[in-house]
């Protein structure tokens, strides 16, 4: 099957500008707090220091995760999977005795294929990945109404992983494990019209998957994968 042209490609485009809402929920999900609030997820090439409120007080925390390549992308993955959002609900909120209370977004998707990784039992048909709402929970609506329904390619990092990996109390790494992020922004490759539409720019990771047949990009990631 041949790469679909330019002019295809920039009509995707404009439909994923048009889709800017859903988008940025996207790269968010893999920015957001890995665990309780404390621990923010950042990607790109320079360390940054950021805050998060729990309970009013401010937590200084840092964790980067950066990849160069889809193979590395891929094999650091706690779990891919070929699913679809299903809905897009009120989800946790931290920091709620403070001016400034971090809401969730939680998303249901439902798994129609696992392409690499591993998933425990309880999510092999549908799991939650949490969208952090910056601009507060009236930014739910506008997400609600921009959910594609097309299947898509989801790079997700168990957040009880995350906390493991921070050296969080063991209870805090059990309330954390049935939730899921983006392993880092924009880690997601929609199917548009049966083409690989990957959320973020050419630079990206994901940016060689952009044109191709869905089906190919998913075989793609899959020959890469541990």
């Amino acid at each position: 099957m041949p790469i679909p042209t330019d002019r295809p490609r920039c009509r995707r485009r404009a439909a994923r500008r048009a889709n800017v809402v859903w988008t940025a929920a996207f790269v968010a999900a893999g920015i957001g707090s890995a665990v309780v609030g404390t621990v923010l997820q950042l990607s790109g090439a320079h360390h940054e220091t950021v805050t998060s409120l729990l309970g009013g007080s401010s937590i200084a925390a840092l964790e980067v995760e950066h990849y160069g390549s889809l193979p590395e992308l891929t094999r650091s993955a706690d779990a891919i999977v070929r699913g679809r959002i299903l809905q897009a609900a009120p989800g946790r909120v931290f920091g709620g005795s403070s001016d400034a209370p971090l809401h969730y977004a939680a998303a249901t998707i439902r798994v129609e294929e696992p392409v690499a990784g591993t998933l425990p039992a309880v999510d092999v048909d549908a799991l939650t990945l949490e969208i952090p709402l910056f601009d507060g929970p009236e930014s739910l609506a506008p997400l609600q109404a921009s959910l594609p329904s097309g299947e898509a390619l989801f790079f997700l990092r168990n957040k009880g992983t995350s906390a493991e990996r921070a050296n969080l109390p063991r209870a805090w790494q059990l309330a954390e494990v049935r939730f899921y992020r983006l392993v880092v922004f924009g880690a997601a490759v929609f199917n548009e019209s049966g083409v690989a539409a990957p959320l973020a720019g050419e630079s990206h990771p994901l940016g060689d998957l952009e044109g191709l047949p869905f089906d190919e990009a998913v075989r793609r990631v899959r020959a890469v994968a541990p």
